[in-house]
């Protein structure tokens, strides 16, 4: 199945302290051709951190992977000791 925003949205809308916060501050509106997957991991990887540790560290994570993506399933293979 397919995700697309609306479906996030009609999930996200269930609890309702995302519900309140939805109607109070709108639709996110994602760039178009933007990878959401790549940028959740960035995120993951950016937070608490500085930017250039940040950038130093998905780096890395990127080379653990064949063409630098990192490919949902083979993420997935990864033990936490190659992830460190």
């Amino acid at each position: 199945m397919k995700w697309n925003i609306d479906d996030a949205y009609k999930v996200l809308r269930k609890d309702t302290a995302l519900k309140s916060i939805i109607k109070h501050t709108g639709k996110f509106d994602p760039i178009p051709n933007k990878n959401l997957y790549t940028s959740l991991l960035t995120s993951v990887v950016s937070q608490q951190l500085s930017t250039k540790a940040a950038d130093t560290i998905y780096g890395r994570f990127e080379n653990l992977f064949p063409v630098n993506f990192p490919a949902p399933e083979i993420l997935l293979r990864l033990d936490n000791e190659q992830l460190r």
